[in-house]
């Protein structure tokens, strides 16, 4: 089973396990970041989403990184084969312990595959202690088994409640194996959703007969089994965000050439010129959540956005504004900066503006105030589920090249 089978965002669970997914946990008198099965939230744990990141070494491998904290997973160094998240960065070294390299092995069945441990070719699996922490194991068997579930195909919902308008369900069986009333959300972009009815696997439409009812018959998401989802919200505020700067990964890096000058002394003594060097600065900022619908709600910001400087992320301005999760925003500002350099005589130099342009994701909590559309109320809740996205130049300097003579 190659890499490119993968999504990008996805979530791991063994093949006969129906509502537990691995997640990061920190297991009571265990190592610190376990891998560990975890049943409590299902596919709605923020600590469960990983991100799957391409091998630079070889296309058959990949590293598999927890999206809130970016640990990414390898075998635990203590020698007891247990698969922990402790480091935020990925190593290809296949020598190291550290080395954060998986494969994924063809099994029985569509999309179920065997997760190898490149280091040691070993195979991951639940272990037998009650924790359900992860290990790897020298054979493939049925226990080792996997599947995986594209996150971005899992709509979160915001809930609320309406005690006088809402759509009720005629049945009281509260046993969730009777498939007539069970019902899987499909996202089709921010604000649309499809339903599909788990006992004939068609699609809930508005009925064409009997205006106010839903049928579910349609064999396509067709127009009429399109859902939009818009909260009861009419404002909502966010504050008091708090990065997580220790989990913070630069990553993209890749060398920027702001702008150069020729310092030029035709004269018969050592000269010091100076030239102006004029570039565009640009930088991006993104703020993102766990909850895959916005509702249309517009959100009102207050909080720091964050850069890279010198290799590592720091908070830097305080801004107030109006935005949607997810959407990027992209700054640009012309820059000048003076390039000086000593030139001996009858000779010339060539000074360049240097530096690195990386992306970056932090970790963040934040408190969110919502203003309830029909009755006016407020509410504040508390979240840990935001990752900051941006890039930025940084480390900028001079470089200064051998004179020429004239």
């Amino acid at each position: 089973m190659s890499f490119t089978s993968f999504s990008q965002y996805v979530l791991l669970k063994p093949e006969l396990s129906t509502s537990s997914f691995f997640a990061f946990k920190d297991v009571v008198g265990r190592v610190s970041g376990s891998v560990a099965l975890e049943s409590e939230i299902g596919a709605f744990n923020l600590m469960a989403k990983m991100e799957l990141d391409p091998s630079k070494t070889n296309s058959k491998y990949f590293h598999i990184r927890f999206s809130h904290n970016n640990k990414y997973w390898c075998r635990n160094n203590a020698g007891d084969g247990f698969i922990v998240a402790v480091s935020t960065t990925a190593e290809e070294d296949i020598t190291k312990e550290s080395c954060t390299l998986f494969e994924a092995s063809s099994s029985s069945g569509e999309g179920v595959f065997n997760l190898v441990h490149v280091p040691s070719g070993f195979f991951v699996e639940v272990g037998s202690e009650p924790d359900g922490r992860a290990v790897v194991v020298k054979g493939a068997t049925a226990a080792n088994r996997l599947t995986f579930v594209n996150w971005q195909t899992i709509p979160r919902i915001h809930r609320g409640n309406d005690s006088h308008q809402t759509v009720y369900a005629v049945s009281s069986d509260q046993d969730t194996a009777n498939k007539d009333t069970l019902f899987w959300p499909i996202k089709m972009d921010e604000k649309t959703i499809a339903l599909r009815c788990e006992a004939n696997n068609k699609y809930c439409s508005r009925n064409r007969f009997y205006y106010d009812y839903l049928h579910a018959a349609a064999d396509t998401i067709v127009n009429e089994a399109r859902f939009e989802v818009k909260e009861r919200v009419s404002s909502r505020k966010i504050y008091d965000v708090k990065y997580q700067l220790d989990e913070a990964r630069i990553y993209n890096k890749e060398p920027f050439i702001a702008g150069s000058a020729m310092l030029t002394n035709k004269s018969n003594d050592k000269a010091t010129l100076t030239s102006a060097i004029t570039y565009e600065e640009q930088s991006t900022s993104t703020f993102t959540s766990t909850w895959s619908l916005t509702g249309g709600v517009k959100v009102s910001f207050e909080g720091n956005l964050c850069e890279a400087v010198k290799g590592k992320v720091e908070v830097s301005v305080e801004v107030k504004k109006e935005w949607s999760w997810s959407e990027e925003t992209e700054t640009k500002k012309s820059s000048t900066v003076n390039a000086s350099a000593d030139v001996p005589a009858n000779t010339s130099i060539k000074i360049s503006y240097i530096g690195t342009k990386g992306s970056y994701s932090v970790p963040f909590s934040y408190s969110q105030e919502d203003v309830d559309s029909a009755t006016g109320e407020h509410t504040v809740t508390q979240h840990y589920d935001g990752i900051y996205y941006g890039s930025n130049y940084y480390n900028m300097d001079f470089e200064v090249a051998k004179p020429i003579p004239l």
